[in-house]
């Protein structure tokens, strides 16, 4: 499956099983950008596992394949959505590594 096609074939409510948190989008455009989980705790002063979790969270709120590579999903999902996501509260400048 394109995922690619997928996503630019939607609209964001659409995809969107419940809404983001802003938490959630902070974590999306972080994890969007390259950042490691790890760094992404660091950045937000969290554990590992909660960066974990929101992620977890994310990918399963965005009503997509589930045999989808997710940083490659979310990634994608990020910047085809960025206005709408930064309007959400998501990190204006993140970009794919």
């Amino acid at each position: 499956m394109d995922i690619r096609k997928f996503l630019e074939g939607k609209n964001l409510k659409e995809l969107l099983s419940k809404d983001l948190t802003r938490r959630e989008v902070e974590v999306l455009s972080l994890y969007a950008s390259g950042f490691s989980v790890k760094e992404i705790a660091e950045i937000l002063n969290v554990s590992e596992n909660t960066a974990r979790v929101h992620i977890n969270n994310v990918f399963l709120k965005i009503a997509i394949p589930a045999n989808a590579n997710p940083k490659i999903t979310l990634c994608l999902f990020y910047h085809i959505f960025r206005k709408e996501i930064t309007k959400m509260g998501g990190f204006k400048n993140a970009k794919c590594r």
